[in-house]
């Protein structure tokens, strides 16, 4: 099974990594829901509202898990370093590897040999990076495989006290039966994904509310070069990765309104002290809310929109 990338042909079935989740997820949800809900649970309306709610979550991650994968995370513009006329930005942003001009935030992966726009990671488990245009799917990924595994968790621990129950009565002789073997190792399993994916999905929640990365996160604690500041406000940090619509934040589909807000090439910073919040109205203008702040210059305000471009304004 192949998928067709921009930069070509990649296989991700046999990837170590994507084969792990596979075997995992599969055998989890066996236990789940041929042993525990099949053979061991009394059908009712309760029951099957807990299914439907587990399965609409399922398919929601799934589907997560998938864009995450196919999607292209962040191509490099081709010429755009061309336009630069910062000669010292051009001699350190140059990627001697792409031979191409690597823009703000962009960094170049070794695991996939190429440069990419806002790059927070490259993750073995989707044998991909995370970058501009997929990590909103790396987040609902993220999300929806947390609740799965606290949903088949609470169903797995109820369980997993009978088995002691009957533990108690019978002794060793219940572990005659594979089942009861089968259902604490998968509770053991999804307590510890839990947990390790809570720590995870915390650490990348925070890092996109202050827009920020993995990457840029480690160069801040190794203090190897200076940080700008990309943090215009939560908000504006949200939309920049989810889009400007919120009806599609929970949902892993690809439209106008749920796109990444920006290029990836252009950031909009918060360079000076921040004066407050405006709104254009300026027929030329048509860009929308955005945020002034003083510029280098005294006389004049510097207005970062909300696709991050920065628009110069007389106070």
């Amino acid at each position: 099974f192949f998928f067709q990338a921009e930069d070509g042909i990649r296989d991700f079935c046999l990837s170590r990594g994507l084969g792990d989740v596979y075997k995992r997820q599969v055998f989890n949800y066996y236990v789940f829901m041929f042993i525990v809900i099949d053979k061991r649970t009394q059908s009712s309306s309760l029951i099957t509202c807990y299914l439907i709610l587990f399965h609409i979550i399922f398919i929601l991650y799934v589907a997560s898990y998938i864009q995450v994968v196919i999607t292209e995370p962040g191509k490099v513009p081709l010429y755009w370093g061309v336009f630069l006329d910062d000669p010292d930005q051009k001699k350190r942003r140059y990627c001697l590897i792409c031979n191409i001009f690597k823009p703000e935030r962009c960094h170049h992966c070794s695991v996939c040999n190429r440069c990419v726009l806002n790059m927070d990671h490259h993750c073995p488990w989707i044998n991909n990076c995370v970058g501009f245009f997929n990590r909103k799917y790396f987040m609902l990924m993220l999300f929806y495989g947390l609740l799965t595994q606290y949903l088949a968790a609470i169903a797995l621990s109820i369980e997993l006290l009978q088995v002691i129950a009957e533990f108690l009565i019978k002794g060793g002789a219940v572990f005659d039966d594979i089942d009861n073997i089968l259902i604490p190792v998968s509770l053991a399993i999804m307590l510890v994904l839990g947990f390790s994916l809570t720590l995870f999905f915390r650490f990348h929640l925070t890092l996109v509310l202050q827009n920020s990365t993995t990457i840029e996160n480690l160069e801040k604690q190794k203090q190897t070069e200076a940080t700008i500041e990309y943090n215009l406000s939560p908000y504006i940090n949200w939309i920049q990765v989810f889009g400007k619509n919120w009806l599609f934040w929970p949902l892993p589909i690809v439209t106008e309104s749920s796109t990444p807000v920006g290029d990836g090439v252009i950031w909009g910073k918060k360079p000076n002290e921040k004066i407050g919040m405006m709104e254009s109205r300026d027929s030329e203008d048509k860009y929308g809310d955005c945020l002034l702040y003083t510029s280098d210059a005294a006389d004049d305000l510097l207005c970062v929109d909300l696709g991050g471009r920065r628009i110069i304004k007389k106070k």
